[in-house]
């Protein structure tokens, strides 16, 4: 069994990337944004095979919306308390490019160590909540 590390490098053109490095190599994945909530942690074991999750890493500020910021993060704050092991926040939205080459990011999980605290959401701009612009209509029949 291989240690894996698990890295979100965030939401680009409808699409959540994410990637494991495991022996060195790293292997992506992207998710279509309408189905995270149904394929986050699918692609994760997929990508696990049967190594064993060491750390993740994820580009807070690169989640796309509200929702989808909520899901992928409620998703990994989980992880990584149940499984007790460390949660990174990549800094800025650069530190993801530069995180794409193998040696950056054995470095940035070489501080090993177990889960100390939760990531909290970035957004963009406050909620956007709109008001229903149908008419409600009660019928007494």
């Amino acid at each position: 069994m291989f240690d894996a590390y698990l890295i979100v490098f965030g939401m680009d053109e409808g699409k959540l990337h994410l990637g494991i490095l495991k022996r060195r190599s790293l292997r992506r994945d992207a998710i279509d944004q309408r189905r995270i909530s149904e394929n986050l942690l699918t692609a994760v074991n997929a990508l696990l095979g049967t190594s064993r999750l060491r750390a993740i890493a994820v580009q807070s500020d690169r989640l796309g919306g509200f929702a989808s910021t909520r899901i992928i993060l409620t998703t990994l704050n989980t992880l990584a308390w149940y499984l007790d092991i460390p949660l990174i926040a990549l800094p800025q939205t650069g530190t993801a490019q530069r995180a794409s080459s193998v040696s950056t990011l054995l470095k940035l999980f070489s501080s090993s160590g177990e889960f100390k605290r939760f990531i909290i959401p970035h957004y963009s701009g406050p909620a956007n909540i709109t008001r229903s612009k149908k008419r409600k209509r009660f019928t007494i029949g």
